[in-house]
């Protein structure tokens, strides 16, 4: 008998196995049975999904785990020009840490075509070749070596492609460890994984037995909150498109596997999903699954359902999760939204500008940042220009939309007293679509504008002010009025945003600068009728925001 167990008791009834390691044949053997009943069962997953969004268009280069000889596992770069567009491959969402490990460039290019030194390649990396081997695959795309890393043209080229790349990708690894030295496999006491439980549950109410887990009788979700708030990989922004646009996701590289695609989420502790049908996704993040339901939408809504769906997920869902989420290079804001921009572009017919959709403004100029500024810090001031002001992207942080500013038409108590006249936004690239970066943008509006006057007394109506930007005192400012809400038969509220007049700015950046206002912020003012409100007796102009 071996010194050392192989596996740890399991409950009757679950067909796997908890080995002392995640790379062991059990571990292993389970996220293909999960890999192969989606594909061969779950048709949310499917094909048919895939096509209902992207052309069957494979990478321009992928990595051969095995080389020309399958016995020697050689890995080398191909290109995929002749191969069938049909061709299976996986892809890999990894931080890159420091970035200290063997990459693609225009230098080296033809020793990684005919042979990857795996010596050379980080932890992360050579666990990814091993897993898509094991999982019965030949090929996986990984960016650092399908994209040549100090070619921007490369690079360009193959950003645009991103959504294409995950969505027609069999499954994504998600590699959880933020060092390049941890790797996907690790070692674990497999007894402190699975539940064990101490009394009897009911057959009608499982959660009412007593388990002896961490998580197990507070969450009965595959993945429970403090899971995500523990791996670094999902703080990523590029990670959160990569998540959402693969059709299936294995994460490897903590103490236990886990599993989710557009239908389904596991986990070694619970293989064969949630024990409960009201938890079948994570209530904390379901954006997957939502993102599922946009490409392949259910059959009976109607376009009111659609709108108000397409609305709160991407508000809801996409902005606030990606914005929470730290980028390495803050050129990429919004490149790296793109893939998913395009795909909801592409679904809803809708037009894309900087961030917003035009067919939801003004309504989705309501954003403000959540992030309040911190004691001794100017952390408010504004980033190298990447977007209009009118964009979140403008400003780095946290943001949240006012959900219940969808103009419902049966909804009385909301009144847009602003209208969108025309919104022009210019790619950085004239020949690249609309969906990445962007050198200029302005939003022309009529509605209602006046003075911001600072001094308070005890009769001025309450105002709640969130700036985008640390503004001087002695700077001019102005309200403009979006909307009004009625509270009841005595209150009223105005929002909207707070303005400055546009500065003139160095002939470099003139066309970033040719409205008349910039945003700085944004407010929120209640009022009685009686007593009236700042836009009393204003008269509505027309103004351009840039």
């Amino acid at each position: 008998m071996s010194a050392e167990p192989n596996t740890a008791p399991i409950k009757q009834g679950f067909n796997a196995q908890l080995a002392l390691s995640t790379e062991s044949d059990a571990t292993i053997s389970l996220a293909q049975k999960w890999l192969h009943d989606c594909i061969t069962l779950d048709t949310a997953c499917a094909s048919e999904r895939q096509s209902a969004v992207w052309d069957k268009k494979l990478p321009a280069r992928l990595v051969n785990v095995n080389g020309e000889d399958s016995s020697t596992q050689s890995p080398r770069v191909v290109d995929t020009d002749e191969f069938p567009s049909n061709t299976s491959y996986l892809t890999l969402s990894h931080s890159w840490g420091d970035g200290k490990f063997l990459k693609l460039l225009s230098t080296n290019w033809q020793l990684l075509y005919s042979s990857i030194p795996v010596n050379e390649l980080s932890r992360t990396h050579r666990d990814a070749l091993s897993l898509t081997r094991r999982l019965g695959y030949q090929y996986i795309w990984i960016d650092s070596l399908c994209i040549i890393q100090d070619s921007s043209d490369d690079w360009k080229s193959q950003s645009t492609q991103m959504a294409s790349i995950y969505g027609n990708s069999t499954c994504n690894i998600a590699a959880e460890n933020a060092s390049r030295r941890g790797g996907c496999f690790i070692r674990r006491n497999a007894l402190m994984q699975r539940p064990c439980q101490l009394t009897q549950s009911s057959d009608v109410d499982p959660a009412e037995g007593i388990y002896a887990h961490p998580y197990h009788t507070s969450n009965w979700s595959a993945f429970p909150n403090h899971y995500y708030s523990s791996v670094p990989l999902l703080g990523r922004a590029w990670v959160q498109q990569e998540r959402m646009l693969s059709p299936r996701i294995l994460y490897f590289g903590g103490s236990e596997i886990h599993w989710e695609c557009c239908s389904f989420q596991a986990s070694e502790v619970w293989p064969q999903g949630s024990p409960s049908k009201d938890y079948g996704f994570d209530e904390v993040y379901p954006l997957k699954a939502a993102f599922g339901s946009l490409i392949k939408p259910f059959k009976n809504w109607d376009r009111e359902d659609w709108n108000v769906f397409v609305y709160e997920l991407w508000h809801n869902g996409v902005i606030r999760e990606y914005t929470a989420a730290e980028l390495t290079f803050e050129k990429d804001r919004l490149v790296a939204l793109a893939g998913i921009a395009g795909v909801i572009q592409k679904r809803t017919g809708m037009t894309y500008v900087a961030g917003l959709w035009k067919e939801l403004l003004p309504m989705d100029l309501m954003w403000q940042n959540m992030d309040p500024p911190v004691a001794g810090q100017k952390h408010l001031k504004p980033m190298p220009w990447k977007a209009p002001t009118w964009s979140w992207a403008s400003v780095k942080g946290r943001k949240r939309h006012n959900l219940y500013a969808y103009n419902d038409p049966k909804n009385g108590d909301i009144l847009y007293v602003s209208r969108v006249i025309d919104c022009v936004v210019t790619p950085l690239e004239i020949d690249k679509p609309i969906l990445g970066e962007v050198s200029g943008g302005t939003i022309t509006l009529t509605g209602f504008l006046a003075l911001l006057v600072r001094s308070q007394t005890a009769e001025t109506p309450k105002v709640v002010i969130n700036f985008d930007i640390d503004v001087p005192f002695s700077t001019q400012l102005f309200y403009f009025c979006l909307m009004k809400t009625k509270d009841n038969e005595t209150t009223r509220t105005n929002k909207g945003l707070i303005l400055a007049k546009a500065e003139p700015k160095p002939e470099a950046d003139s066309a970033k600068h040719t409205g008349n206002y910039i945003r700085v912020g944004a407010f929120v003012s209640s009022y009685k009728v009686e007593t009236g409100c700042v836009f009393d007796n204003v008269e509505e102009v027309l103004i351009n925001i840039c």
